[in-house]
């Protein structure tokens, strides 16, 4: 895919070290320094291709799926009710598209040095995460439902840990041998760390993220078992002493369980899709496509469109635990005293799912774009799972590289959780992150 007519070191390299590699610290900080770090990386790129004649096959599958997703994307936005504002969105999302690019060009210069680079990023990211979270629980007693830590207002130190911890586990054991006697306490650390941030975080997507991955490793990185089932079983025997006392488990559990099974419009109890909220936006999406199937209303347009007649969605929300006639309140105690609950919208920035999203605002041309990419990734997935399952990463310790980084692209992707705007510039540096150690290791074990 790339061709390097020189493999000699410039002072550009290192710059571009320096912004792709800080990119996890700085994404702690907001979207803004991942995003300016991106379009720097971009602009630099693009003169040392001119320069030093840094050559594409842009007939390369993965190129001309994302180039297709952008194409209709613009297209999308031309067509839409309000183009300055879906341009906002669409117009340079292009840019995103050299964050792969140069991690490629610059892990097949620096190969193993970059690579351990980045996973010390990544560790250090990690600890400054657990650090800060832990600290701010401390300082109210862990009486809140939610920490975040550096993040601030925004509960996204969950999100940010589950798509990053992949790519630290299995770079780790690219970097230090299965029989190096420090590797079980590493492993072990990043468990608690990682476990810990996303209980205190209580984002219960990221916890489904954690769930899968480690799934994953149980099953295929033999190493990695014993020293997660001793991690895990002990964290669970500490949190059941005070469980009671941890709001965030309420959130995680109860909390959950309520949203899910609810009382719609006054009946009885019925399952909804995540939440009310969650169910009452993906109503809203979907009466978007249904309207506008081909190429949908335009990116970053489900915030103008949703409260339009046609495609407004609403019901009244009464929590299960409320109206159940097992509940701590009896229904026929509680409607005398006016409580009917409350309407829910299905109005938002976006209808907090990736696909729903794209249906709404693409079409089933953007939406089938961004599914024939996941079921891709899929299938090299699965194809990886035999390779471990044979044990061939011991030939070639690449195969690490690829199996995190196509295991943090799916969970990133799963289509059945509540995520982040799709076209959100922070989103989007954590979802083309792990592309470019992907293309890397295809490159590195001819697997395409």
């Amino acid at each position: 895919m790339l061709n390097l007519n020189s493999n000699k070191i410039i002072k550009l390299d290192y710059v571009l070290i320096f912004f792709i590699c800080s990119l996890p610290l700085v994404l702690i900080s907001g979207p803004f320094l991942p995003d300016l770090f991106v379009v720097l990386s971009g602009l630099i790129f693009i003169y040392l291709m001119f320069k030093k004649k840094i050559l594409f096959n842009f007939f390369n599958k993965y190129v001309f799926l994302l180039l297709s997703f952008y194409l209709v994307s613009i297209i999308s936005s031309f067509l839409s009710n309000n183009i300055i504002m879906s341009f906002e969105s669409s117009l340079f999302y292009f840019r995103f598209y050299f964050l792969p690019l140069v991690m490629f060009y610059l892990l097949l210069k620096f190969e193993s040095k970059l690579i351990s680079l980045i996973c010390i990023i990544l560790y250090i990211s990690l600890i400054i995460i657990f650090i800060s979270i832990l600290y701010e629980g401390f300082l109210n007693g862990f009486n809140d439902p939610q920490y975040s830590g550096l993040f601030g207002d925004e509960h996204i130190a969950g999100s940010f840990t589950s798509r990053f911890y992949p790519l630290i586990v299995c770079l780790t054991f690219f970097i230090i041998s299965e029989d190096n006697k420090y590797l079980p306490y590493i492993l072990a650390l990043v468990i608690i760390m990682s476990s810990l941030i996303l209980l205190l975080s209580g984002e219960r997507a990221s916890i489904v993220y954690f769930f899968i991955s480690n799934l994953f490793f149980l099953f295929f990185l033999p190493k990695f078992k014993n020293i997660f089932l001793i991690i895990f079983s002990a964290l669970i025997l500490i949190l059941s002493v005070n469980i009671s006392n941890i709001k965030s488990i309420d959130r995680i559990i109860n909390k959950t369980y309520d949203q899910i099974f609810t009382s719609i419009n006054g009946q009885n109890p019925s399952l909804v899709a995540f939440s009310p909220h969650h169910q009452s936006h993906y109503l809203t999406a979907y009466k978007m496509f249904k309207h506008n199937p081909i190429i949908g209303i335009g990116p970053k347009l489900f915030r103008e469109e949703c409260d339009h007649d046609k495609y407004f969605s609403r019901f009244k929300w009464v929590p299960y635990n409320l109206v159940d006639n097992n509940g701590p309140i009896p229904r026929e105690y509680i409607r005398p005293f006016g409580v009917t609950g409350r309407w829910i919208s299905g109005c938002s920035t976006h209808p907090h799912n990736s696909y729903m999203q794209l249906l709404a605002e693409t079409g089933v041309i953007g939406f089938g774009i961004f599914l024939f990419f996941f079921i891709m990734v899929f299938s090299k997935m699965i194809r990886e799972c035999k390779n471990f399952y044979q044990k061939i990463y011991k030939k070639n310790k690449h195969h690490y590289i690829l199996f995190s980084s196509l295991l943090s692209i799916f969970i990133s992707l799963f289509p059945l959780i509540p995520t982040g705007s799709i076209f959100n510039n922070w989103v989007n540096v954590v979802y083309y992150f792990p592309i470019g150690l992907l293309i890397y290791s295809l490159n590195k074990t001819k697997l395409r």
